[in-house]
């Protein structure tokens, strides 16, 4: 039997590091480059610096963590219950279904404290022990682009100037209460100056309190909601298909505050959780104003499109600007029990213009008119270790939008089903459910995941969805389905090695290509890749991450097409030293931007690349953080793309001319308050013989 320290601790920042990228590398591939995760990683910052007990942590909480599933929470309170609160970290060990990859992703936000020694405090001791954090961002393109070079009259098609700014303040002690400003100004708007005097383009503030009274929570300001499954309602950001191939169920989150700068997918207004017996009310309010494309008929002004990216840069971006307000009013039921839990709301959203269908005959069963009303019910529940979820929501026109599932665990198998089916009528702008499309509309599909133990030291991930759309779709001129699936094999030799291979096979209809036209009929295009990817921890402070991926696309009416990925990290964190850095070296090519492939980078905190990388080329980047003392960092990353066969690159206003794009970050930010010194409560996990 040989045993090790798994780490100690000078390397609790340096696991909290790879647990946060581990988990974004398994999400961000598949929700896209405009995905934000600011809340995702602030929950494991707050956990880091103020570890849940694990003894009295509520399930919600563990919930918030990601890292575990609802049958390894279920498995913890079941040993807790029979054999009492743990007296130490190591007992983990003996939880069923918690195996050491799950005790070393977990270990860095968890404590083990005796019930009767833990200190209970008032929501006025709470105010004492809060933390401060200011932030300060600055990025910019260093090529110039064409949105920002004058014509002859001295005109710029980007009416502001080139930098990147954003600022962040909060006031807060883990998730007990926030106090928070968050404000950006994209490249290309303005800034203090012409159409926009109040400086920022984006500003967002929150008061969110929990706890208070029969008040599970309340929220001011900017908010967010997460409630049943996402079909009824759902802002903030949530799991789609992933490599976490069973991990499908939503864990509604409820109210909380909304810290990022994407200036959509929010709420804006006031809502409050109110507990009682078993129940809990959660009422809301919002009015916001809303960017779109509005046109005018001989009678109104209508909406002919939303517009969702926050940009004003241009006159043209500007025409978009607040051009209809929206007012959403709700409210949500929640019983809960020790098994079940049943849930039951309504929605109504007002605009003050009316939208107007498309043109298109995809575009029959759009949303029009100027309300909309939807209202359902959903539920989880568990019968032995078996987990039964659903939600059912109908508009006011009575389309349906339907999910029914379930989740269990036998003989070391963790299996996940599914079946939604989402009618092609049926609307609702406040939807974030899991499917294939963004919205739950026109789709049916049936999910089935699956991990477990191989043997020894092989485990494996799989899913495997069907879908159909029962109505017209872009560019699939007819009723159409597909389907996709992953299987990945990973080895994991020791703590300090990870490799696996993955296989991604996807099937879906498109109208033909002739002449680099889409017509009739349609065709079947099948898209396969193939990945492996390793992580070395070489020395304590260093380690290594590789990756080739290639993705083939075969469709009868067009050439066979094909693109080809390969990177290496390197990633730095010395003990010892202030300082830490990371690096990728990148080489690709692809046929056209269908082949493009996406992969996630390591970024500046609360900021989120994954970059597709399309053509032939090469991309590399540094990050580098110093912490000269307490509370305070300075971080800074530079990012290049170069394409030697091309002479431009980018398109439209952010073309740029040369085969360079190349991107700088500046990085301040600063904690002070309550942010003491994390103690070591990381003990030595033994591991397996390997005799």
């Amino acid at each position: 039997m040989c045993s090790g320290p798994l780490f100690s601790q000078t390397q609790n920042e340096t696991v909290k590091g790879e647990v946060i990228d581990r988990l974004l590398e398994a999400i961000a591939e598949q929700n896209g480059e405009e995905a934000d995760y600011t809340n995702l990683i602030e929950w494991l910052d707050e956990y880091f610096y103020n570890p849940l007990n694990i003894n009295t942590a509520k399930k919600e909480d563990l919930e918030k963590l990601v890292i575990i599933d609802e049958n390894q929470i279920l498995e913890l309170e079941r040993y807790i219950r029979i054999h009492g609160p743990l007296l130490s970290i190591y007992e983990l060990q003996l939880v069923r279904g918690w195996n050491k990859e799950t005790i070393f992703l977990i270990l860095p936000f968890i404590k083990v404290i005796p019930v009767l020694e833990e200190k209970k405090r008032s929501f006025k001791n709470y105010l004492q022990y809060g933390k401060h954090e200011l932030m300060f961002r600055y990025q910019q393109i260093f090529e110039e682009q064409a949105g920002f070079i004058p014509d002859s009259l001295g005109n710029t098609n980007y009416l502001g100037s080139a930098p990147q700014l954003y600022f962040r303040y909060r006031y807060s002690h883990s998730d007990k209460y926030s106090f928070g400003l968050t404000a950006k100004k994209d490249r290309g708007e303005e800034f203090f100056s012409g159409n926009n005097t109040r400086g920022f383009d984006f500003y967002s503030a929150h008061v969110y309190l929990k706890n208070i009274w029969k008040f599970k929570s309340i929220a001011l300001g900017d908010y967010q909601l997460q409630l049943g499954q996402g079909i009824n309602f759902w802002k903030g950001y949530g799991f789609r298909k992933s490599s976490f191939s069973t991990s499908i169920m939503r864990n509604s989150r409820g109210l909380g505050a909304y810290t990022s700068a994407n200036s959509n997918n929010y709420l804006r207004g006031g809502a409050f959780e109110f507990e009682f017996w078993k129940f809990r009310l959660t009422s809301f309010f919002s009015y916001d104003l809303k960017d779109a494309t509005t046109d005018s008929t001989l009678t109104e002004e209508v909406i002919t499109s939303i517009s969702n990216t926050g940009l004003h840069r241009t006159d043209n971006e500007l025409s978009k600007r607040e051009r209809f307000s929206e007012m959403v009013i709700g409210n949500y039921l929640q019983f809960n029990h020790s098994f079940i839990s049943i849930g039951a709301g309504v929605y109504y959203t007002k605009y003050n213009l009316n939208f107007q269908q498309g043109s298109q005959s995809y575009d029959l069963y759009d949303f029009t008119g100027n309300y909309q009303l939807n209202g359902g019910f959903d539920y989880k529940m568990r019968i032995g270790n078996v987990f039964l979820f659903g939600e059912l929501s109908l508009d006011k026109d009575l389309n349906h939008a339907l999910i029914q599932g379930l989740e269990t665990s036998a003989g070391g198998f963790h299996f996940s089903m599914s079946y939604r089916d989402y009618a092609k009528g049926y609307n609702n702008y406040h939807s974030n459910a899991f499917g294939e499309n963004s919205l739950a509309k026109n789709e049916r599909g049936f999910y089935l995941g699956m991990q477990g133990t191989l043997f020894g030291k092989f485990t494996f991930n799989t899913y495997f969805d069907v879908y159909q759309f029962p109505w017209l779709r872009y560019n699939v001129d007819a009723p159409s389905w597909g389907f996709d699936g992953i299987t990945q094999v990973n080895y994991t030799p020791s703590y300090n090695a990870n490799v696996y291979l993955r296989y991604k096979l996807s099937q879906k209809a498109q109208n033909s290509l002739i002449n680099d036209v889409y017509t009739e009929p349609q065709v079947d295009v099948f898209q396969h890749n193939i990945r492996l990817h390793a992580v070395f921890k070489v020395l304590p402070s260093l380690s290594l991450r590789s990756r080739m991926e290639v993705t083939f696309i075969s469709r009868p009416d067009a050439n066979f097409r094909w693109g080809f990925l390969a990177y290496q990290d390197v990633n730095w964190q010395p003990v010892k030293v202030p300082i830490s850095a990371s690096a990728r070296f990148a080489i690709f090519r692809t046929d056209d931007f269908d082949t493009r492939l996406y992969a996630y980078e390591n970024d500046l905190l609360y900021n989120f690349s994954v970059p597709f990388y399309y053509n032939k080329g090469l991309r590399w980047y540094l990050n580098f953080t110093y912490k000269p003392v307490r509370g305070l960092s300075v971080a800074f990353r530079i990012s290049q793309f170069i394409y030697p066969e091309e002479t431009t690159v980018g398109s439209g206003n952010d073309m740029i001319n040369g085969i360079t794009k190349t991107e700088i970050k500046i990085q301040l930010r600063y904690r002070f308050g309550n942010i003491h010194k994390k103690k070591d409560t990381k003990p030595d996990i033994e591991e397996p013989n390997d005799q």
